[in-house]
């Protein structure tokens, strides 16, 4: 109190810095008992639902799935009431697995948030350093996410793209024609009717391109069963 009877504002309100500390201090002690509580959430889930096998977790035809989904089905406003859902419980495990695959060192630096962060790198020894990396420097969440998105950028470059391979020029030409010859197979039948009725020097024509095109798909034949790469 001063001397006039009126509350010291010193007294009551801290400096700047130490009102940013506060805050900084609040939101850690918050993140960390979301991450406690995720944790916990997930391995009773995990437990009571799958027999704390997180296989028969990945296994979605697993008959554990049928149950959660009915709890969060059919007991939804309870489940809403605690902040849960089916797609949180998943954010969740997907949040415990990945916390109990990093050492100990960084573990309990981490988030919900910084776990999900991490998930996006898909290789696990890289992720393992990132999360390292990050516990050791106290990375602020807007710089371990820009690294995130430049490691997965990285690693994408490198990995082989998916889908079909291109086809080498022989390939896609050897395929051609072979579609050709599927396609002339369907027709064969009612076609015969008309050739009959080709002059005959045309069908004699006709028939030795057939069998020079026989030909060289013999000799493409013995390639291929040769490992014969020539053209």
């Amino acid at each position: 109190m001063t001397t006039s009877g009126q509350p010291d504002s010193q007294l009551i309100r801290p400096e700047g810095p130490d009102l940013d500390a506060a805050i900084e201090r609040l939101r850690a002690l918050s993140r960390q008992a979301l991450l406690d509580h995720a944790l916990a959430v997930a391995d009773f889930v995990l437990g009571h639902f799958f027999g704390g096998d997180w296989t028969r977790y990945r296994d979605r035809s697993a008959h554990g799935h049928v149950s959660l989904r009915a709890l969060c089905r059919e007991r939804e406003a309870e489940m809403a009431a605690m902040g849960l859902s089916l797609t949180t419980l998943r954010r969740y495990l997907a949040a415990w697995d990945r916390y109990r695959r990093l050492p100990e060192l960084c573990q309990r630096q981490q988030t919900v948030a910084s776990l999900e962060l991490l998930g996006k790198v898909a290789d696990p020894i890289t992720r393992e350093k990132l999360a390292l990396r990050a516990a050791q420097e106290q990375w602020p969440a807007a710089r371990l996410r820009a690294e995130v998105q430049a490691t997965a950028a990285a690693l994408a470059r490198h990995q082989p793209k998916r889908g079909r391979p291109r086809l080498a020029p022989v390939e896609r030409s050897l395929r051609q024609a072979v579609r050709g010859v599927r396609a002339s197979t369907v027709v064969r039948a009612e076609a015969s009717a008309s050739i009959a009725t080709l002059p005959a020097r045309r069908r004699a024509a006709l028939r030795s391109e057939v069998v020079a095109a026989l030909a060289e798909l013999q000799g493409w034949l013995a390639a291929l069963a040769d490992g014969n790469s020539e053209a």
